[in-house]
C-alpha cells in the first residue's frame, strides 16, 4: 500500500513541477529578454544619438569619472565614494562549566561592529554628460583599501587594515576610484538617461558588455538547475515522510 501511495504522490508532484518550472524559467528569461532587446551603444556618438532620440533600453560601456571628490576628515586622499565601518573594542562576559559541574564567569574582548557611514560625490561624468550620482548604484565598484594608504596611519600593529581613532575605536574603508571602467543597462527616454522600469537605480558593473550578457544568459541555466535541485529535495522529503508514516504504523 505504501508504495502505491508513494507512486501516486510522485506522479502528482511531477505533474505539478511542469507549471512551476515554466514560471521559474519564464521569470529568468524575461530578464534575459530585456538585455537581448536593448541596443548596444558602446561609442559616444551612438550613445549621444540614443539619448537624443529616446531610443529606449540601451547597454553601454565607458569611463565614469567623479566631478570633484569626497573623503572623511582623517583621510589624506579623496575618491568618488567612500564607505567607513566602525568597530569598538568591547568587553563581554560568558559563563562556562568545568568537568566538575562548577560554573565560571569569564571576561573576554572583541572588536564589534558599531555602525558605518558613506559619502559620495554629487555629480559624475559619463561620455561627456554630467549626471547626479544618486542616479547610479556603485555597489559593484567598491573595493577594500588599507587605512595606511589613505590616512596618516603607519603600517604595523596599529596600522595597515584599520585606522585607529583610539585604543578602543577603529575604522575600515571601502572606496570607489575617481575613474572607473563600467558597463550598464538603462533607459533613454524623454527625461534623458534613467533606470529600467523595474529598477530604482542604474546599476554600474565592472564588466564588459560581453561579460554582462554572458552573465544574464547564464542566469537562465542557473534558474533551471536550481529548480531541479529543489524539486528533487522536496520530492525526496515528501516520499520519505510517507514511507516513515507507514513504517511506524
Amino acid at each position: 500500500m505504501k508504495y502505491y501511495v508513494m507512486t501516486i504522490v510522485g506522479i502528482l508532484l511531477l505533474a505539478l513541477s511542469f507549471p512551476i518550472k515554466s514560471r521559474v524559467i519564464e521569470s529568468a528569461q524575461s530578464g534575459q529578454s530585456v538585455y537581448r532587446k536593448a541596443i548596444q551603444v558602446p561609442k559616444k556618438p551612438d550613445f549621444d544619438y540614443a539619448i537624443e532620440t529616446e531610443q529606449g533600453n540601451l547597454i553601454t560601456t565607458g569611463e565614469l569619472a567623479s566631478i570633484k571628490s569626497v573623503k572623511f576628515s582623517e583621510m589624506n586622499k579623496a575618491y568618488l565614494a567612500v564607505k567607513k565601518r566602525e568597530q569598538i573594542y568591547t568587553q563581554h562576559t560568558r559563563t562556562t562549566t568545568d568537568s566538575k559541574g562548577r560554573t565560571h564567569t569569564e571576561i573576554y574582548y572583541s572588536w564589534d561592529y558599531a555602525g558605518g557611514d558613506e559619502v559620495q560625490v554629487e555629480y559624475v561624468k559619463f561620455k561627456g554628460h554630467q549626471y547626479k550620482s544618486n542616479l547610479f548604484s556603485f555597489s559593484d565598484l567598491f573595493e577594500d583599501i588599507d587605512a595606511d594608504k589613505i590616512t596618516n596611519t603607519k603600517p604595523g600593529v596599529f596600522g595597515g587594515r584599520y585606522y585607529y581613532a583610539s585604543g578602543v575605536r577603529r575604522y575600515s574603508y571601502e572606496i570607489v576610484k575617481n575613474k572607473n571602467k563600467v558597463s550598464f543597462i538603462a533607459n533613454a527616454g524623454k527625461n534623458g538617461l534613467k533606470p529600467l522600469k523595474s529598477e530604482s537605480k542604474i546599476y554600474l558593473e565592472a564588466k564588459t558588455i560581453k561579460e554582462m550578457s554572458a552573465e544574464v544568459n547564464e542566469s537562465v541555466r542557473i534558474a533551471e538547475i536550481f529548480f531541479y535541485v529543489m524539486f528533487v529535495l522536496v520530492a525526496a522529503l515528501i516520499e520519505y515522510g510517507i514511507y516513515s508514516i507507514y513504517e511506524n504504523n
